[in-house]
């Protein structure tokens, strides 16, 4: 059975009028001071599938994998966002980044950037040995020195007696390897078209991982790609286009990540083993003012997971979703916006939306508007954005949710739910108590409905509820 679920993730939806937390405005100076990337003891390397290295957090998680020593595939979209779309260039410019480190081989350091994973303080790099070349350790010996599927292995022997000392050092740190070399980025890193939308692509990526690094295929499907889309659910119904965007929502957030685990299944189910990483985020807890469609397409995934880990547990398949706070989403992925109902100012309602305090955000962020007037995302047209914010900005975002996802993948005991950050945890912690005083105050309501043997209602107020309770 899988691992159980605790009341983080057992939830039910409430009716609580907690409105989130704002974003915080303070640009960091400087990335949060985190302990070095822990990985989960493993032996041979790694295969990751990651459904979107477009992103920062797909290039940061792909970053850190490939200095480990693990494989990666990346998977980015067919055809590139239009440069004409506010913050393309920044995006792409990150990608190019990516790209370059990647044939450098990323031993002159961390990256810098845009999605770099610079943010994570205090990585120790392997040793490297004269050629340059860095070098991991190993955990334990490969039966009888066996080659993986793909016909060749990771790591080379190291001759030198000096340097097997080194790797064995470096081993320590992150358990792969001992005494050997890793090869450089490029020969461990594969990068694959992706319309999540598509079933048939899917499969290819899924296909090419195995093709590329064989072991069977994927051992890590870490799905990370996704969009916003800010409007009420009355400005999304005011026409044919914006009832098109809920519809596309669900086709980009539900059903792209449902197509990919569907398509990496039965590799993993093969082999026996693999694990399933989704990136989800804590208003998946709790209902968003404004960000009705994406909760709804958020709910709708984690329920599908959960229900799926059932399933596959008898094959030692893991799935772990992993919650960051609502603005390590909304800000380093694409962003829609329809246009705003008068309905809802903040003159006619009392209650801020997410629209109001992303948009303040953003204007702050680039030195326009305000927090109470905000200029972006209240256009009088549909708005399509991706967030620009400073680079240390984005890798202090990230930091705390790749530090997370970089411990949990693989690992042979994942938890079923990962709450990332202390205020996503109190955020939570307060709805569960909401939803828990509810629960109480009407407790009697809903036991009166229970019928006993002989046709009575039971008193929820009798001695047996209060045994059972």
């Amino acid at each position: 059975m899988p691992r159980s679920r605790s009341s983080v993730s057992t939830a039910p939806p409430s009716a609580s009028t907690t409105a989130p937390h704002p974003p915080s405005t303070n640009a960091p100076s400087s990335a949060p001071l985190l302990p070095a990337p822990t990985f989960p003891p493993h032996t041979l390397p790694r295969t990751w599938l990651i459904t979107s290295a477009l992103t920062p957090i797909g290039q940061s998680v792909a970053r850190h994998a490939l200095r480990h020593g693990d494989n990666v595939v990346g998977c980015v979209p067919n055809y590139l966002p239009s440069v004409d779309i506010p913050g393309v260039e920044e995006l792409l410019g990150g990608w190019e980044k990516f790209e370059e480190d990647i044939e450098r081989g990323g031993l002159e350091g961390k990256g810098e950037g845009r999605g770099s994973g610079a943010g994570i303080e205090g990585i120790e790099h392997g040793e490297r040995n004269a050629g340059g070349e860095e070098m991991v350790g190993e955990g334990e010996e490969d039966a009888e020195g066996e080659e993986d599927d793909g016909g060749e292995e990771n790591c080379e022997d190291v001759e030198s007696e000096a340097e097997k000392t080194k790797g064995a050092a470096a081993g320590q740190r992150n358990g792969v390897g001992k005494g050997k070399v890793m090869k450089p980025w490029k020969e461990r890193w594969k990068k694959v078209g992706l319309d999540g939308r598509s079933v048939g692509q899917c499969q290819a990526a899924v296909a090419e991982a195995q093709a590329s690094f064989g072991g069977g295929g994927a051992d890590i499907l870490f799905c990370c790609d996704g969009e916003a889309l800010f409007g009420t659910v009355e400005e999304l119904a005011a026409s044919v286009r914006t009832q098109s965007l809920v519809r596309e929502q669900f086709e980009t957030n539900f059903y792209g990540p449902v197509n990919c685990i569907r398509a990496v299944l039965p590799s993993m189910r093969k082999k026996g083993s693999g694990h399933i990483v989704l990136l989800s985020s804590i208003i998946n807890h709790l209902g968003t003012p404004g960000l009705a469609t994406t909760c709804a397409s958020g709910w709708a995934l984690d329920g599908f997971c959960d229900s799926l880990a059932y399933e596959v547990a008898p094959f030692n398949i893991k799935i772990s979703i992993v919650q960051p706070s609502m603005e390590v989403n909304l800000l380093t992925h694409k962003i829609t916006a329809v246009p705003p109902s008068e309905h809802y100012s903040p003159d006619l309602n009392s209650i801020p939306t997410s629209r109001e305090m992303i948009g303040g955000l953003l204007d702050r962020i680039e030195g326009s508007g305000s927090r109470r007037d905000p200029r972006k995302l209240t256009g009088e047209h549909t708005e399509c954005l991706y967030p620009r914010l400073p680079a240390e900005m984005v890798e202090s975002l990230i930091a705390e949710t790749v530090h997370a996802v970089l411990a949990i993948g693989g690992h042979d005991n994942p938890p079923a739910r990962h709450i990332v950050g202390f205020e996503g945890v109190a955020t939570v912690k307060e709805k569960l108590k909401t939803v828990s005083e509810e629960l109480e105050e009407f407790v009697a309501v809903s036991c009166a409905v229970d019928i006993d043997q002989e046709g009575q209602a039971v008193n929820g107020q009798d001695e047996s509820l209060d045994e059972d309770t």
